[in-house]
């Protein structure tokens, strides 16, 4: 039934209903968009199992042939249904009840529309804003749900399968599927049928588009009317800078152009027959030149042109024909030309936006003022990005995009190379508005009670007496609401709530719009634009976020991921863009706020989709900020490696060949220019020039101040810390690098060969990358001294927190597997004067773990290498050398065990020289325990050398702690603690009497050998070990060298080894432990000092008894003299033992003796060759 013109207007609801029907739009746009995608999606997981069944493909043609009648007799066929109708049922019925919803939102449009025509009511969108506007919506949002439906695929399977199984199951089908199916079938052709519903209503949609030509007109400005009338620019008249700009149509300049262009597009086709105003004309055909694409709805879009010519040439009359001539005129020049257009205006705006950025960080106070500013900057730049967007995904990565209009366009011509600034401006404009937004409500609390409410009452007065009561009533409470405000409720932190006011205004907008003798609000324009304006100043007291999000909502990346992460990198490919990557991130907080109430399922969805793109583009940058420093830091390395003694050698060889070369002055000149000395890349003509490190440190500098720009960003439920990501970045980067620096890949016989770096060139490659990893502190505000101290903490371990093999486990395996295990096989002395072992003699070259020793165990070595492992790394290494001493221990204890018997009688009789005689020439294997003994000895050396070193890189660290620990050791003499102290002593790299660590693995429990018989061998082992000594004098490698104060064989380490290995055996082993090793080693004395006597005198009766007096009897008693030094050796290194002692054993004077003949020999050997050579001095056997 057709309503008459006497329907009330103010009866009707019309405010209310506009606004509740565009918010259910929008959730039916979304909940449409989301079953095409899945009905398109190739993923099988999104789709229900029964719809992939091919043994029903046929099943679902017949039903698409068929929709939507369905005759009950003809059901038959579809038995093959039967087995899936619960699941049909089931899985489709949202999908199907959200076309039943599009239905009733149907009905619910056209009932409003046909009220809004029977109402007459005018629309001006400069006047009723809140009114045309909603119109406006309501139509484009009614018209892509139809056009978004038909391009729904398989909407006729889904809609035919539901309808089928509810029959099947209930025994009839939906009783809204008969109207649902015709809408389908209607909506085929959507803009056609459209066209067809619409004509009723055509003439008051072609008034409101008539009211948009002056705003679209204002909007439609190139970049250079722009800067020629000045826009945007708060600086261009100093003396007005905090005056308010005043405009009649302040909601309209904040209005999004992109949407001015989609209402255009869109509402045009249905008042085809009113379009000849030729305004009207020029603006539709301005739209169609300024771009190619527009949007139904999130990335739903149409190809504007193509659209427009299919529908218009399905209308035959001149107007369409006029339309579809415009748009053919358009089609090419929109697909060369809009690009530039465009262009030219992103880059005005970023110049615009950069120094409004600057006035309002500098001045919060001019946000007051100069907010429209500010909102019609973002609206401006936003409806950019999207245009840009929409474009760039027609012509990078949509298949349908017409191949003849964009033959000959590269992807470059797409590109904005200066996007990542835009979007950071925007964030950067963001951020201010929240930031000060208190600055903003108080301004416009005070300009509302003030400047506004006076503005009112004055075109108040006016009308008020030709108003109806109610709309009286209404328009009075405006006035009073904004005259009550007062800043008083902002300090005292009063809510503000002024959403009444603005949806009683749409209110008055509808009551008044309508034409009719008493009052109509579009000839009292002076009290809309009034009261337009107080609306507007309300949303920045309490809807400043609204505002926010109607003018710079960046959420439809969400919908583009690939153009996300095309646009992300574009920062890396131009250095200027860098520090604008942190908008990527922050703009993925946006995404939520697409979400619609009407359609809850997809939140979840779309907010883990903006957490990942967050994580995984702040991750980027984080990785691209540590690649930077990576490379820094090497660069530093080389440059440090260049310092290095060894690389003045090729200069060295440059300056002796200078005097003896005979080419030409050319080649000469030329293999000078080869030689790079350091420092000659700080060398340059002027500052300008920049090198490796320059662009460098200016891209750290340029990613660190993105990283550093916010100190976190929340994302839906999810905070992220950038800085935090950076700060893991930087701990791994530098945990992996210790570990890869330690080794370096040398060629050798056409073989890639992993060689050890030496501690202290590890130190400097460390301390290179502390120094430079340190000055990230300037940059970015992170505590980086942290992660040193957690890597390092790992390095001094055997593994890190991730399972891998760090510097401790590298450098143990070195020292112990490849250098201590072949000391022997590759002739290395140690040096107790040099502090340093020394190859000597011809090693084993052949061999895969030949290193030069002297090179890695050294005291500055060992120094930088307790360095970098700390104590706790230096105190596993220096267990694992007590594990080789322990091996060793145990050989000596099976050759003990062999002997036995014999040396219990050694022990007995060692008064005796003819039996001792006999019975040492009954010892089996003596020569091993020499060799073990040896190797104790070297072993211990090492361990000494490295708690030495252990020792003065604590007293650099920690001078305090240390000097605490020695006057602790020194003055606590409790002895039930001993083994105590002297464990924190050997901590801290104190000398003890007792080896604590060795110790402890002696007297390990062992239930197998009770206490009396470990004794027993232990006093056997020290009677093996003092008549094996004498046997060392057969070797011309126990030679004492005076100029290495070392014996070739390294038997000077016996010293060493007895005296440790008496202290640890003999410990415990009575009730006074001094006294127990003194009188064990006292009896080693005796037993030593009768078998070398023994040896002098054997060697004096074999010599005389042959008649022997040359070289040899002088080479024999320099060996003699030799060995005699070793006891002097082995008093002198002991705590136990005194020289009153030795002497009672051992004349002093025949040591003495043996001192000045090792000297003169020494001496007579350099004075004959007049060079100390090592090679000479060393005999090998």
């Amino acid at each position: 039934m057709m309503l008459n013109h006497s329907i009330v207007s103010s009866q009707q609801k019309i405010a209310e209903k506009l606004t509740i029907l565009n918010d259910r739009g929008i959730g039916m746009l979304t909940r449409i968009s989301n079953i095409k995608k899945a009905c398109v999606d190739k993923d099988p997981a999104s789709k229900p199992a029964f719809l992939l069944e091919k043994g029903l493909e046929q099943t679902f043609k017949q039903i698409v042939k068929r929709f939507p009648n369905f005759e009950k007799g003809s059901l038959n066929q579809y038995n093959n249904l039967g087995q899936f109708k619960n699941d049909i049922l089931k899985s489709l019925s949202l999908y199907y009840h959200t076309f039943v919803d599009l239905l009733d939102f149907k009905d619910h449009v056209n009932d409003l529309l046909t009220t809004i025509d029977a109402c007459q009511i005018h629309f001006d969108i400069s006047i009723n804003y809140d009114l045309s506007k909603n119109y406006l919506d309501l139509i484009t949002t009614y018209v892509s749900l139809m056009i978004l439906l038909s391009k729904v695929d398989d909407r006729k399977t889904v809609l035919g399968l539901y309808t089928i199984a509810h029959e099947m199951i209930n025994g009839q089908g939906d009783p809204s599927f008969p109207r649902l199916g015709q809408m389908i079938v209607d909506y085929e052709m959507p803009m056609k049928k459209l066209a067809e519903d619409f004509v009723p209503h055509s003439k008051l949609i072609y008034e409101c588009l008539q009211s948009l030509v002056p705003i679209y007109k204002q909007k439609n400005v190139t970049a250079e009317e722009m800067r020629r009338n000045l826009m945007l620019n708060l600086s261009a008249c100093p003396n007005l800078m905090l005056q308010p700009p005043f405009t009649d149509t302040i909601n309209c300049d904040i209005l999004s152009f992109d949407q001015i262009e989609r209402w255009v597009v869109l509402t045009t086709p249905l008042c085809i027959g009113y379009m000849q105003h030729q305004e009207c004309l020029e603006m539709f055909r301005s739209v169609l030149l300024n771009g190619h694409v527009h949007v139904l709805y999130r990335d739903d879009t149409i190809l504007t042109h193509e659209f427009l010519l299919k529908f218009l040439e399905l209308v035959k009359n001149s107007s369409a024909k006029k339309l579809a001539e415009i748009v053919k005129d358009t089609q090419l020049a929109s697909f060369q030309n809009a690009r530039y257009i465009h262009r030219e205006k992103r880059q005005f705006l970023r110049s615009a936006l950069r120094e409004m950025s600057l006035l309002f960080t500098d001045q919060p106070g001019l946000l007051g003022p100069k907010a429209l500013y500010l909102f019609m900057g973002l609206s401006m730049a936003r409806d950019e990005i999207h245009w840009l967007l929409r474009h760039q995904y027609l012509h990078w990565f949509d298949p349908t995009k017409p191949n003849k209009l964009t033959k000959g366009m590269a992807k470059e011509d797409w590109m904005d190379k200066s996007l990542p600034e835009l979007l950071f401006l925007i964030e950067e404009l963001r951020t201010l508005a929240r930031k000060y937004f208190q600055v903003i409500e108080r301004y416009y609390v005070e300009y509302l009670s003030g400047a506004d409410s006076c503005s009112l009452n004055l075109h108040m007065e006016q009308v008020l007496n030709v108003l109806p009561e109610d709309e009286a009533i209404l328009l009075s409470s405006f006035h009073s609401t904004v005259s009550a405000l007062n800043v008083k409720q902002i300090e005292n932190n009063e809510s503000i709530n002024l959403r009444p006011l603005r949806l009683d205004w749409f209110r008055f907008q509808t009551y008044t719009s309508v034409i009719r003798p008493t009052f109509c609000l579009t000839k009292s324009s002076a009290l809309a634009k009034t009261m337009n304006t107080i609306s507007f100043h309300s949303k920045l007291v309490d809807f400043i976020d609204e505002v926010l999000f109607e003018t710079s909502d960046l959420s439809l990346f969400c919908f583009y991921p690939n153009l996300f992460f095309e646009n992300f990198h574009i920062c890396f490919e131009y250095p200027s863009q860098l520090r604008y990557s942190i908008a990527f991130p922050l703009m993925c907080s946006h995404f939520m706020s697409c979400t619609h109430e009407l359609c809850p399922e997809e939140r979840q969805f779309i907010g883990r989709k903006s957490i990942d793109f967050a994580s995984k583009v702040i991750d980027d940058m984080a990785r691209e900020t540590k690649d930077i420093i990576a490379q820094i830091c090497d660069r530093h390395c080389e440059l440090n490696l260049q310092l290095e003694p060894m690389q003045s050698l090729p200069f060295l060889l440059d300056h002796l060949k200078k005097k003896h070369r005979k080419d030409n002055k050319k080649q000469s000149q030329q293999q000078q220019n080869n030689l790079v000395k350091p420092g000659s890349e700080s060398m340059r003509l002027n500052r300008e020039e920049m090198n490796f490190l320059d662009k460098m440190n200016m891209a750290l500098a340029e990613w660190c101040f993105a990283l550093n720009y916010t100190h976190s960003i929340t994302i839906w439920e999810f905070t992220f810390f950038p800085k935090e990501y950076l700060y893991t970045k930087l701990e791994s980067l530098f945990n992996k690098v210790l570990v890869q620096k330690c080794f370096v890949e040398v060629n050798e016989k056409n073989e890639k060969i992993r060689v050890y770096l030496r501690p202290t060139e590890m130190l400097n490659i460390i301390e290179s990358y502390m120094k430079i990893m340190l000055t990230i502190e300037n940059y970015v505000h992170i505590d980086i001294t942290k992660a040193f101290n957690n890597v390092l903490g790992q390095q001094s371990q055997l593994i890190d927190s991730n399972g891998n093999s760090t510097l401790t486990r590298h450098y143990c395996d070195l020292y112990i597997d490849k250098l201590l295990r072949n000391i022997e096989r590759n002739h290395v002395i140690y040096l107790p004067s040099q502090k340093s072992f020394l190859s000597a003699g011809k090693s084993d070259q052949s061999h895969p773990d030949q290193i030069q020793h002297e090179n890695y165990i050294n005291y500055n070595e060992l120094s930088a290498l307790c360095e970098i492992i700390g104590v706790v790394g230096s105190k596993y290494m220096i267990e694992q050398v007590n594990g080789l001493i322990y091996e060793n221990l145990i050989k000596l204890k099976a050759i003990v065990s062999q002997n036995k018997e014999i040396l219990q009688s050694l022990r007995i009789n060692f008064d005796r020289p003819d039996m001792m005689r006999e019975l040492y020439k009954r010892l089996e294997n003596v020569d091993l325990a020499l060799v073990s003994l040896l190797n104790i000895g070297i072993y211990l050396a090492f361990k000494s050398l490295l708690t030495e070193c252990l020792h003065e890189v604590l007293e650099k660290r920690l001078p305090y702690l240390m000097l605490s620990a020695e006057e602790f050791s020194k003055n606590f003499n409790d002895q039930k603690f001993e083994l105590l102290i002297n464990e924190m002593s050997a901590s801290c790299g104190f000398q003890t009497n007792i080896d604590t660590g060795l110790y402890q693995i002696i007297k390990t429990p062992n239930s197998k050998t009770c206490p009396e018989d470990e004794y027993t061998v232990s006093c056997l082992m020290m009677v093996l070990l003092a008549v094996s000594i004498s046997r060392l004098s057969k070797y011309d490698s126990s030679q004492y060298k005076a100029e290495l104060q070392a014996h070739a064989n390294n038997s000077h380490c016996i010293a060493m080894a007895i005296n440790t290995l008496a202290g640890c055996l003999f410990y415990d082993m009575g009730a006074e432990c001094q006294r127990n090793v003194q009188c064990r080693l006292t009896e080693f004395l005796a037993l030593a000092s009768s078998a070398l006597l023994k040896l002098a005198h054997d060697s004096e009766s074999s010599n005389s008894s042959s008649g022997q007096n040359g070289p040899l009897s002088q080479k024999d008693q320099l060996n003699r003299d030799s060995v005699y030094i070793i006891l002097d050796q082995i008093v002198q290194s002991s705590p136990f033992l005194s020289y009153d002692l030795l002497e009672s054993c051992f004349p002093y004077a025949l040591l003495r003796t043996s001192y000045r003949q090792i000297l003169k020999k020494n001496s007579a050997a350099v004075n004959s060759s007049g060079v100390s050579n090592l090679t000479n001095l060393l005999i090998n056997d």
